[in-house]
């Protein structure tokens, strides 16, 4: 795994991003303090732009970052006659795997509802809000900050909502030396490539980008083929069923 900042044995994000822009001119960043500032910007739009490549294979394993320290899992109220569900802090939250309910005010079990798209059918009681199309939700829409239940619940429940979802990147900081991106480390050579293709592009350095694009596009073809290669074995476990017991 690569730290952020490893100037003893230069085996850091900066010190990959000082070979590829600066021809191994070790300092010329880190010892800049502005240096610092503008890379850290570009390391962790590299780190989003890693995260987006990992998703494609949400089917073999749920990508999540370990920095968090948290299994990814977060609890909303129900509250009668509102169906849009407030999602707290919804700029943490990328994707959002499944949604379970409690069924009643009272119970402590959970039950998976399933997600549906506004362009199916059946769906006519919901696009309109229609007052009678109330009851126990069995299935959601997820419409930017919210999760949208149907039909609207009757009833009040604490926690009464369940999501299991996909945390955003935890971002690097100025001053971290140590610390690694929470991602696996066949991404993390990725980090100073697209850092280092954001600079190219910021100050027109063709020659730069051509080299630096080219370095993507090769270690994006190793790691999708490694990907392809990973056995069914990996796929992971969908949750189904009920679960018994609350966050």
């Amino acid at each position: 795994m690569l730290s952020f900042n490893d100037t003893t044995n230069y085996n850091g994000i900066l010190q990959a991003i000082e070979r590829l822009a600066y021809s191994a001119d070790y300092g010329r960043l880190t010892n800049s303090t502005k240096e610092v500032a503008t890379w850290t910007v570009r390391v962790n739009q590299a780190l989003y732009r890693a995260t987006a490549l990992m998703s494609e294979y949400a089917n073999l394993w749920r990508v999540g970052d370990w920095n968090h320290g948290s299994y990814d899992t977060a609890t909303e109220n129900i509250t009668s006659g509102t169906r849009e569900i407030a999602i707290t802090n919804p700029e943490d939250v990328l994707f959002i795997f499944a949604v379970l309910i409690k069924r009643d005010a009272t119970t402590t079990e959970y039950d998976m509802i399933q997600p549906f798209d506004i362009r199916q059918r059946g769906v006519r009681g919901y696009l309109e809000n229609d007052a009678s199309n109330v009851g126990i939700p069995f299935r959601y829409e997820k419409v930017g900050g919210y999760i949208s239940l149907d039909p609207t619940p009757n009833y009040s429940a604490t926690n009464g909502v369940k999501y299991y979802y996909q945390k955003s990147p935890h971002l690097f900081t100025t001053s971290d030396t140590t610390a690694t991106a929470g991602i696996p480390s066949i991404f993390d050579q990725l980090i100073p490539l697209y850092a280092v293709d954001q600079y190219a592009t910021e100050n027109t350095n063709p020659t730069m980008k051509a080299l630096v694009t080219g370095d993507i596009a090769r270690t994006e073809m190793a790691i999708r083929q490694f990907m392809r290669q990973r056995s069914e074995a990996d796929t992971p476990t969908r949750l189904v069923g009920r679960q018994t017991k609350s966050r």
